[in-house]
């Protein structure tokens, strides 16, 4: 297989080579098109590595440290919705369906297969001889508790809004359940895909706290955490898919980047993920360790409490805009970002390059002039941000920018855990933060900006009966072309208006020691060990 595929790699190579030379052109890394392409090379030469020594080695510990900047806010996929959390997440836990990176084909997973007899009803088979790791069985009366758990508003969890269109849910037998939806929804395997959706114990549940002591059906199984330290997690040896090659995984908390790579540089991890620009060089450089890329679904974005002023005016947040100089914040990303003026860019299902019209152009003379003429800079602002990498740049350079038009930000840096409980419950004047877009461009639209997630996920505290009936409309529209138009018409209110200001749109990257194969990085910036083995 690794010999094919480098066979049509030279090919492609070639025809690239010649159409270059006859059109006169130069064909670099920088263009769009080409970076996309090598990155997708990169990606499936990484995954065809493990063609060449299928085996994990006999003398090498089966075993893998995996650094990373934050510490999980907690590791129940209900009680949790960040990329940092997911990443332990992930590998205990499992969903319905999971998604082709590739192909963004829905995969029956826990389910085996679904019937969809009319436009309000949804008939799953479960999959059978299935355990969580405490011994219960996997079955449909565990989807049930799953999701009707979810949905409590006892739990307050932060993705229930994404299940709020299913009416009831009735198990039909042992492995066959019944969802019937309030209204037609075109998003049900989207949605449960996600990862809040995953299937957890209800025995475990009932008895223990699953922040704490998660327990999933998924090929790893919890051993422990150590808060701000580090997360064990050992192989699941009655996991009923391809077993683990990995018997050991520990997620450690690094705070300090430079700090992990030297770690990977010294084989104390194995691998570290969402790299900033400056480190890219070094990494480059270093013996045995390689760097995979690939173009992301997640967005970065500056975002405003509009239930505060002046951050309810458009004005405003239009002098915001016109103050932030992306091109030159994309060129400080050395790679790890791409431009894009949408809350959701080119990697995401319900994407239309029309949005990218209705951004604003760098012009601090308009800024300044706005500014000036409300009297934004008698306002003393507080932009919120977490103390992980991305987002302390971001808040640096937006900063500086929006100083030099007259506006006076000061920055509070927290913590992510906190950073994400404060904003949810509206007490900055503005933040940066970001989505990982993880199942579509309108589920992304609603989660972020309808009136049903305002103190969750809805931090901007934006709350518009008619934006909502836009969104509502959408989500039960099952005609793709209506529901498309549906979506750029909320898209393009979310860029005109300045609900955000969109900084980048990532470029995923990861660093790993060679030693370690198979590890499969999603658009979604989730990292999935299941395959993962050291050679």
């Amino acid at each position: 297989m690794l010999k094919k595929n480098i066979f049509y790699l030279l090919i492609l190579l070639l025809l690239v080579g010649i159409m270059a030379a006859c059109s006169g052109e130069e064909v670099t890394q920088g263009e769009e098109n080409d970076e996309e392409s090598s990155e997708e090379q990169e990606q499936e030469q990484s995954n065809n590595d493990g063609d060449e020594a299928s085996e994990p080695s006999s003398d090498e510990p089966q075993e893998m440290i995996f650094a990373s900047i934050s510490d999980p806010v907690g590791l129940s996929p209900i009680e949790t919705w960040d990329t940092v959390s997911d990443q332990p997440i992930n590998q205990m836990y499992e969903r319905l369906f999971v998604k082709d990176p590739d192909t963004n084909e829905f995969i029956p997973h826990l389910a085996t297969g679904y019937d969809n007899p009319d436009d309000l009803t949804w008939v799953f088979q479960l999959r059978e001889g299935v355990e969580f790791h405490d011994g219960t069985p996997f079955n449909a009366e565990a989807v049930k508790y799953t999701f009707e758990k979810l949905r409590d508003p006892d739990t307050a969890a932060p993705g229930a809004h994404i299940i709020s269109f299913m009416d009831e849910i009735e198990v039909l037998g042992e492995h066959e359940i019944k969802i019937t939806t309030k209204e037609p929804n075109p998003n049900v395997l989207t949605i449960l895909h996600n990862r809040t959706t995953a299937i957890i114990s209800p025995t475990a549940d009932e008895n223990q706290n699953l922040m704490q002591e998660p327990v999933g059906t998924g090929p790893f199984k919890f051993e422990s955490w150590v808060q701000g330290d580090r997360v064990v997690m050992v192989k699941n040896e009655n996991y009923w898919g391809e077993p683990a090659k990995l018997d050991k995984i520990t997620f450690v908390t690094v705070p300090e980047q430079s700090t992990a790579i030297s770690m990977l540089e010294t084989g104390e991890v194995q691998l570290i993920d969402g790299i900033q620009a400056e480190h890219i060089g070094r990494l480059e450089a270093m013996n045995g360790v390689d760097l995979l890329q690939r173009q992301a679904t997640a967005v970065y974005f500056y975002a405003f409490n509009m239930k505060k002023q002046p951050m309810d005016e458009l004005e405003f947040r239009q002098a915001v805009a016109y103050a932030l100089d992306i091109d030159s914040y994309i060129n400080v990303l050395g790679g790890t970002g791409f431009e894009s003026h949408s809350l959701f860019g080119p990697a995401v299902v319900g994407y239309d390059e029309s949005i990218e019209d209705f951004g604003y152009p760098y012009d601090p003379d308009k800024a300044r002039e706005l500014v000036e003429e409300h009297g934004y800079g008698d306002y003393e602002l507080t932009l919120y941000t977490s103390d992980r990498g991305a987002y302390m740049t971001m808040s640096d350079i937006a900063q500086a920018q929006l100083e030099e038009v007259g506006l006076n930000v000061q920055i509070q840096m927290l913590e992510w855990g906190t950073m994400l409980d404060v904003t949810s419950q509206g007490e900055q004047d503005m933040f940066v933060l970001g989505s990982s877009n993880s199942m579509n461009g309108l589920e992304t639209a609603y989660g972020y900006f309808h009136s049903d997630s305002v103190g969750v996920n809805n931090r901007s505290q934006y709350s518009n009966p008619e934006f909502d009936a836009i969104i509502d409309e959408a989500r039960r529209e099952l005609d793709d072309e209506k529901r498309q138009e549906l979506l750029n018409q909320a898209h393009q209110q979310i860029i005109e208006e300045a609900f955000i200001v969109p900084m980048h749109h990532a470029v995923a990257t990861l660093a790993h020691s060679e030693s370690l194969e198979g590890v499969i990085l999603a658009p979604e910036l989730i990292i999935d060990l299941s395959e993962a083995y050291r050679k």
